[in-house]
């Protein structure tokens, strides 16, 4: 009876979020016959890669976007991009399941909401700020229903002196060397996420010296 009921439900959230699936597949359908791929992953559909991907990590700084969820449809920039951001995504992917078919009307309506009391569309989105504080990205200060605190995030981290010696590669010094990409730290990835997604601020848990330059107060902290 319990699975019955859990199945039920399941059905249920895929219908309801079905015509924002439509919309998603219908766009994934384009960025397959541009090159992409696809997968299914705990139950959504993924697709990433191609001429749509590389566009769209080439964006200019205000458009750009790793990805974008439809219902149960993730679309985003690389395989990479995928495994960075899936679990924010997932995050949308239960709120298409609540909002169904209303829910881009209701993302539309906070961004307007933001955008007229001065303050970042995206960033400052109700339903971007709780996925940011599900999944522990910064939420800038705002907590979903809190107040705003002005300021750029935070990361205190360990690994933030590796990143600082080896940015591109993103391979720790000592794991192998430059020329072996196996031993990459998925940690340093992340780190490079946030600053170029979040504009955040990193600050090296083993260099003491960094601190004496920075506030003493934070505007949104993150332990990574």
């Amino acid at each position: 009876m319990v699975n019955a009921l859990r199945i039920g439900r399941r059905i249920t959230a895929y219908v309801w979020a079905g015509p924002n699936t439509l919309l998603g597949l219908m766009v994934g359908l384009l960025v397959l016959g541009l090159g992409g791929r696809a997968q299914f992953v705990r139950g959504v559909v993924e697709f990433h890669g191609g001429l749509m991907g590389r566009i769209c990590i080439a964006l200019p700084g205000a458009l750009r976007f790793s990805a974008i969820t439809f219902g149960h449809v993730i679309l985003g920039g690389s395989a990479a991009t995928m495994v960075a951001v899936r679990e924010h995504e997932h995050v949308h992917v239960r709120q298409y399941e609540a909002w169904g078919p209303f829910f881009l009307l209701a993302y539309s309506a906070s961004s307007a909401w933001e955008l007229l009391q001065g303050r970042c569309p995206y960033r400052d989105n109700y339903f971007e700020r709780c996925a940011c504080a599900a999944t522990g990205l910064p939420t800038h200060g705002r907590p979903p229903g809190g107040s705003a605190i002005r300021g750029r995030p935070a990361v205190l981290c360990a690994d933030e002196a590796d990143r600082r010696e080896n940015p591109r590669v993103e391979i720790a010094p000592g794991n192998g060397g430059r020329d072996n990409e196996g031993p990459a730290s998925p940690s340093i990835r992340r780190l490079n996420q946030l600053e170029r997604i979040e504009n955040a601020d990193h600050w090296p848990g083993h260099h003491p010296a960094v601190f004496n330059d920075r506030p003493r107060s934070l505007p949104g902290v993150i332990d990574d």
